[in-house]
């Protein structure tokens, strides 16, 4: 899935429309928040699994990085620094005063204390990696899902065969249709996974 993100991706200037984090920004555009929270809040849930945090806590911390974001977004200064690397920012600093919160009611283990280790400063180029993976995953899985009603048939399930590293052939037998239509399948939701992806990366990125 990362590969196809690096791959089929054409990395484009943004264009002159307001990005979903500008009107975001807005604090009278409720629908623009509503949509950035929907997207951002996601990842941000995802993100916080991969470092072992227990659920729980994962759907806590999350909460209290979009109260931070409702109340700070419209101060974000890209000139300063990226998108990502101030949400970053935001997404350690929450999740180390949470768990210290927690910790002081609860026993601290040693993945508590490895946890502490991870969200350190010094850290900070291992958390954006992880960050930079989760996000490529989480854009193409996304471009995806908004593209998926667009296709009947097979075409979404012989694409996410492919995506899976199936062969032609093992996925004409499973679905028992010709090894030409996968290709012509799997070529016709490729095309469109591209231009969805881009918008996205456009309509997020920054």
């Amino acid at each position: 899935m990362v590969l196809l993100y690096f791959t089929l991706v054409k990395y484009e200037e943004h264009n002159t429309r307001m990005t979903l984090l500008q009107r975001a920004s807005n604090p009278s555009n409720m629908d623009a928040w509503e949509e950035f929270s929907s997207v951002y809040s996601n990842f941000i849930l995802i993100l916080l699994r991969k470092f072992s945090i227990p659920q729980q806590e994962c759907e806590d911390i999350t909460q209290k990085v979009m109260v931070r974001l409702w109340k700070n977004l419209d101060k974000y200064d890209k000139s300063r620094a990226k998108f990502r690397t101030w949400l970053i920012t935001i997404i350690r600093n929450t999740a180390i005063t949470h768990m210290t919160e927690v910790s002081k009611k609860t026993h601290i283990s040693a993945d508590s204390a490895d946890l502490f280790h991870l969200l350190e400063d010094d850290r900070q180029d291992f958390i954006e990696e992880r960050y930079e993976t989760e996000w490529q995953e989480y854009i193409t899985q996304l471009a995806l899902k908004n593209v998926s009603g667009h296709f009947r048939g097979h075409a979404i399930e012989v694409f996410k065969l492919a995506l899976q590293g199936k062969e032609i052939k093992e996925i004409a037998t499973m679905l028992d249709i010709k090894d030409q239509t996968v290709r012509n399948l799997t070529n016709r939701v490729k095309v469109v996974i591209v231009k969805e992806i881009e918008r996205l990366r456009n309509e997020l990125e920054t």
